[in-house]
């Protein structure tokens, strides 16, 4: 049979609906704010809700199978203090979004190349230049035989080569010149996020509570009694706590705004 669809656009969907499985509430008749976020230390799985009586527990999916040539060996995370742990790393933080923005601003003043790419573009130009020249005078010399073709040929693969190179540095220059002017602007979106997000953060329902979870979150890692919470702020044009799913194309790249919070966590076992 003929394909009829692309791979690319098969093995989306395995992860959209394997995503889809690990959030849906069908799969835990208790709530679970985490559901989906949680990943364990030891083998990098996702952890799922599990309930002992009255008590709720995240347990790593692999626990009870066998990782490489032995069972992970993650424990029992009781859900209620990892929960209010990740909660309050997330709404603490945009409640108090010059936390945030110091810590933006000192990415951008590590990251600061700007003097850096005026350099590399003028280099690039310029060699850019001195190869179109010698490819004019190469075409020159063979025109007025002072080279025989087999010669001309060869030099002129070697600057063709040469050239091709420099214009692919240039697009590369050119793309990361405009990567830092984008997260030069996005200093001001993510004042403008917080403050909206923040208003009303306090009336949230547990669903709503549970999609701004999952809009702002990467991923949750509990380990050393401390809560490591990767979070990433959505483009503008996103409605904080309207959506359950992530979309990549809609975000600035991790790299621009991820923010690592961690909370530390007295007793989760």
């Amino acid at each position: 049979m003929p394909r009829l669809v692309q791979d690319e656009r098969w093995n989306g969907a395995q992860s959209k609906l394997e995503a889809n499985k690990s959030l849906s509430r069908r799969n835990g008749k208790r709530e679970y704010l985490l559901r989906g976020l949680l990943f364990c230390s030891e083998c990098g799985s996702r952890l799922a809700g599990k309930a002992r009586g009255d008590k709720r527990y995240y347990r790593c999916n692999n626990v009870d199978k066998l990782v490489g040539s032995r069972a992970c060996g993650g424990s029992y995370i009781t859900a209620d203090p990892v929960e209010r742990a990740a909660w309050g790393a997330v709404s603490n933080s945009l409640k108090n979004p010059e936390l945030l923005v110091d810590q933006y601003r000192k990415q951008l003043a590590d990251s600061s190349v700007s003097n850096e790419f005026e350099l590399a573009g003028k280099q690039i130009e310029l060699a850019l230049k001195r190869v179109i020249v010698q490819e004019n005078r190469m075409t020159d010399a063979y025109r007025n035989e002072a080279i025989e073709l087999d010669r001309y040929k060869v030099e002129m693969s070697k600057l063709r080569k040469r050239r091709i190179g420099l214009e692919k540095q240039q697009v590369e220059l050119d793309r990361d010149r405009a990567q830092e002017t984008q997260r030069e602007s996005a200093l001001e979106h993510l004042e403008r996020f917080c403050q909206k997000v923040s208003i009303g953060l306090n009336t949230l329902s547990f669903e709503e509570r549970q999609q701004l979870l999952r809009l702002l979150v990467e991923r949750i890692i509990v380990k050393d009694n401390s809560v490591r919470v990767e979070t990433v702020i959505p483009a503008d044009g996103q409605k904080a706590g309207l959506l359950s799913t992530r979309h990549p194309e809609h975000m600035y790249t991790i790299d621009q705004l991820r923010f690592v919070l961690n909370r530390s966590l007295s007793v989760f076992v």
